[in-house]
């Protein structure tokens, strides 16, 4: 699968050409709220570092499971953490810089 050809339409966080994972975000029409999504393509746990540095994700915010609805571990800074299962993924509703 080639992410690349869907640049225009998506921020991708992390270098596209990794097999390992991949990390992107879609925001609404207003730019107000976006979903990121992070993928491990791996076939043991990872943990995936995204930064988030000129992204516009609001920082101090507590990220939402749009998957199953819980609250996961607040974004603090713009290094963030996400630990995945093999083949895990998860998708973040996200609140971004006004």
């Amino acid at each position: 699968l080639n992410f690349n050809n869907f640049k225009e339409d998506y921020d991708f966080l992390v270098d596209t050409n990794d097999s390992k994972y991949t990390v992107f975000k879609r925001s609404n029409k207003d730019g107000k709220v976006s979903a990121l999504v992070i993928m491990n393509f791996q076939n043991s746990t990872e943990t995936i570092s995204v930064n988030l540095k000129n992204t516009g994700i609001l920082l101090g915010q507590t990220p939402l499971n749009l998957l199953d609805g819980d609250n996961i571990p607040p974004v603090l800074s713009e290094d963030y953490h996400i630990t995945l299962p093999p083949y895990g993924y998860m998708i973040l509703g996200i609140q971004n810089e006004e």
